[in-house]
């Protein structure tokens, strides 16, 4: 069950990523992005545990175990703060 979403929750992302390394292609732009590279607000410039994936993706991943514990319906998941961009 868990295998299957994650296959289906790849195969939703493939034309995503299709999409980023074909404008890499076209016109340079890196597929894997800081956040400096969009948004030019100074609270950025320091940011390096977050990082786009294009232009729409946010990856945050939990770093040297910053996250905390949370249990939802049985699944034992970690949370962290994130810094959303504002536009």
């Amino acid at each position: 069950m868990i295998i299957r979403g994650a296959v289906r929750g790849r195969y939703r992302l493939l034309p995503y990523l299709y999409q980023c390394f074909f404008s890499h292609w076209l016109h340079g732009d890196p597929v894997i992005r800081p956040l400096i590279y969009h948004y030019s607000s100074p609270d950025y410039v320091d940011l390096d545990d977050q990082y786009l994936v294009g232009d729409s993706l946010l990856v945050a991943p939990i770093l040297y175990g910053d996250g905390s514990e949370v249990i939802r319906a049985g699944v034992r998941m970690y949370e962290r703060p994130i810094r959303l961009p504002v536009v």
